[in-house]
């Protein structure tokens, strides 16, 4: 990002100060403008403009992350009235390239359960990897309404044998050990949102398990796409003693979110949060 390219930026978040978050017209107009800001260049090749504090990221990744709830909210609805197809979903092709790059990481195929973990009430992620690789897909949710949407527009597409969407708190559910299958059984592969929160304690949840998961997906932000994605401190001891992180694919430009694979270390995994 070039001298100019970042003060325009920082002017940009700073003028957020009073943004009328409940005015979907202005939060579109926002944060289609923030896209333009960042995603000219791949996220690895970018930097946070060092002149935002911590309140003015704060605001930006605010706004960004209502503006594609506004997006799924209101795709969802079209589809469901049946006034669009899935194919026309604005971030359709962004997802689509997210999705495939994460069937590689992590080598997915048909046999494979997958559970993916902060669905959102389009889920777009669940339904691409089905579509693309014929697993069998759990969605979590912590949101009841989220889940309510997602399950008609998963019934729908006639996916409701192959996807099924849970209301689940992902930081608290029971999951497989040496002596029990857990609440909802084992999963071959284990995806995370970025908006999955809270990071922490979700991931604690999934080491502190008896139960192997070989393969870990989980998507994170880096460079310039910090600004509309709260980020994940890989250097912390929660990373360094209790993952192993694997290879992994960096956000493009025109896109948003990097990925990568990980696995349980090999410390004993059982306590008491």
């Amino acid at each position: 990002m070039g001298v100019s390219s970042e003060v325009k930026v920082v002017q940009f978040v700073n003028s957020l100060e009073g943004l009328n978050f409940h005015d979907s017209s202005v939060v579109h107009t926002a944060g289609t403008q923030l896209e333009e800001f960042l995603l000219s260049v791949d996220a690895d090749q970018s930097d946070l403009p060092p002149d935002l504090d911590s309140a003015r990221i704060a605001l930006a990744q605010k706004l960004y992350e209502q503006f594609e709830t506004n997006l799924e909210t209101s795709f969802a609805d079209f589809f469901l009235r049946g006034d669009a197809q899935l194919k026309e979903y604005i971030l359709y092709d962004r997802f689509k390239r997210l999705i495939e790059a994460e069937i590689k990481l992590a080598n997915i195929k048909a046999s494979d359960r997958v559970l993916f973990i902060g669905s959102g009430p389009l889920p777009i992620s669940a339904i691409l990897i089905e579509q693309k690789t014929g697993a069998y897909v759990d969605c979590f949710d912590h949101s009841m309404e989220a889940c309510e949407i997602s399950k008609e527009i998963i019934s729908k597409l006639a996916l409701s044998e192959k996807i099924r969407v849970i209301h689940q708190s992902a930081e608290s559910v029971e999951l497989p050990t040496d002596n029990t299958a857990g609440t909802h059984g084992h999963y071959d592969v284990i995806v995370v949102a970025l908006l999955a929160q809270p990071k922490d304690q979700i991931l604690h949840q999934l080491w502190r398990s008896v139960g192997p998961f070989p393969r870990i997906v989980l998507r994170y932000s880096e460079g310039n796409r910090k600004l509309i994605y709260k980020g994940m401190e890989f250097s912390k001891a929660t990373w360094n003693n209790r993952y192993e992180l694997g290879e992994h694919h960096s956000a493009e430009a025109n896109d948003t979110i990097s990925t990568l694979v990980a696995k349980t270390g090999a410390q004993p995994r059982i306590f008491k949060i």
